[in-house]
């Protein structure tokens, strides 16, 4: 099942898009979201690979206490899928994961346009990222 492409392709309108409420309670506000793909594969299925940044909160397990002040932080969600469909990834995926990071931000507060930027400025992908496998196939090549 090697790829031979090196980089993926981002999906139009290749820019940032509104991603909707993935990141669970953490979100506050927007996530902005890129997709890419990958051909597909000798199996059918596809590699979809979609970047997302929000800004969350980063202490949102104690959102619940009385006097309780959001610490924002900007993050990026990744999000790898194999699926049959490429338009439709959540509906027909055979095989999910998932990478959450923080992106340092020098400023005070970030905003959903600091969220927006810092999507934006995302580069595009390679197969050096991720090659379009999943993680059990690994195991057994």
């Amino acid at each position: 099942m090697m790829i031979m492409v090196k980089s993926w392709h981002e999906e139009e309108p290749r820019r940032p898009t509104d991603g909707g409420d993935v990141g669970g309670d953490e979100q506050i506000g927007t996530a902005w979201e890129r997709r890419f793909t990958l051909p597909p594969r000798e199996d059918g299925l596809h590699p979809v690979l979609t970047l997302r940044v929000y800004v969350a909160d980063e202490d949102y397990l104690n959102q619940d206490d009385p006097g309780h002040t959001p610490r924002p932080v900007l993050r990026q969600q990744e999000e790898r899928i194999l699926c049959r469909d490429p338009k439709d990834p959540g509906g027909t995926g055979d095989w999910a994961d998932y990478h959450h990071m923080i992106i340092p931000f020098g400023g005070s507060t970030p905003s959903d346009a600091d969220a927006y930027l810092a999507c934006a400025a995302l580069r595009v992908p390679t197969t050096e990222d991720w090659d379009g496998l999943a993680g059990y196939e690994r195991s057994i090549r």
